[in-house]
């Protein structure tokens, strides 16, 4: 590890190994959708499988595994759904929707028949709500490949993400201003570069689609680095794997609405 100095990138910082997580979840997505669309379903599949199983190694409230497991099954049952192309054109996120609702409701209910302090079932309920919601919107990604461009909008979504997490490697005091800075940088570069010569999607919309999923990296990266400094060191480490798909997961909330918009 190298010395405090003026240098803004050189040494690994601790945040390292997450950012290079991040940009190889988004990878697998980016990967995956090349592929076609079972490839994408296993892919995210697999993410959201290993974003709930460290989830449930990191999290200390209790009945944290119960909501993992649940979080990951409403993750399946959408991204089954949204794949097997339930739902109207019109309405394509409807499966998305109800899997995610359906969700709630199972964990509501299971975390009301635990037997713990009404704290506890609080700080269970809340943990696994987040994670449930997370995983749940990468099923998008399905979505998005079919209606907004198959593989080529896929990729001009997920690519910028994996390419903004690597500014998550600058050193401080350049780390928070650097990932907001570069990630929507690099992330609107990328988009537009990809975008041109598709015939699915436009150079603009792909710049707004990069910045976008940039500024959610940065985001999160901002998160971060207010990890909770009580947890041990095998709690935070299977944390920042839980984590490290959520920012390609959440990006297809919001990829998908500018290429719909975009698209007619």
């Amino acid at each position: 590890m190298a010395a405090h100095g003026s240098g803004t990138i050189g040494a690994v910082t601790p945040r390292a190994p997450s950012a290079l997580l991040c940009a190889g979840a988004a990878l697998v997505v980016v990967a995956a959708a090349l592929l076609g669309r079972p490839a994408l379903l296993a892919g995210l599949l697999l993410l959201q499988g290993m974003s709930a199983l460290n989830w449930r190694r990191g999290i200390e409230a209790p009945g944290a595994g119960v909501g993992a497991a649940l979080a990951w099954l409403a993750a399946a049952v959408a991204d089954g759904a949204a794949a097997l192309e339930w739902g109207t054109r019109t309405r394509p996120l409807t499966p998305v929707v109800l899997a995610m609702g359906l969700g709630f409701v199972a964990l509501f209910v299971v975390q009301l028949l635990r037997r713990h302090p009404r704290t506890e079932v609080t700080a269970s309920l809340a943990a696994g709500a987040a994670l449930l919601a997370v995983l749940v919107l990468g099923a998008v990604w399905l979505v998005v490949f079919r209606v907004c461009g198959g593989s080529a909008a896929v990729v001009v979504g997920a690519l910028p993400v994996a390419v903004a997490s690597l500014a998550r490697l600058l050193r401080r005091p350049w780390a928070a201003i650097g990932a907001v800075g570069l990630g929507v940088l690099t992330g609107a570069v990328v988009g537009s570069t990809l975008a041109v010569g598709s015939d699915a999607v436009g150079a603009g919309p792909g710049a707004v689609v990069g910045a976008v999923g940039g500024l959610l990296v940065a985001l999160l990266s901002l998160t971060a680095m207010r990890q909770a400094p009580h947890l041990s060191p095998p709690r935070r480490a299977a944390l920042s794997r839980a984590g490290a798909p959520f920012a390609v997961l959440g990006a297809a909330a919001l990829v998908y609405p500018v290429l719909r918009v975009a698209g007619g």
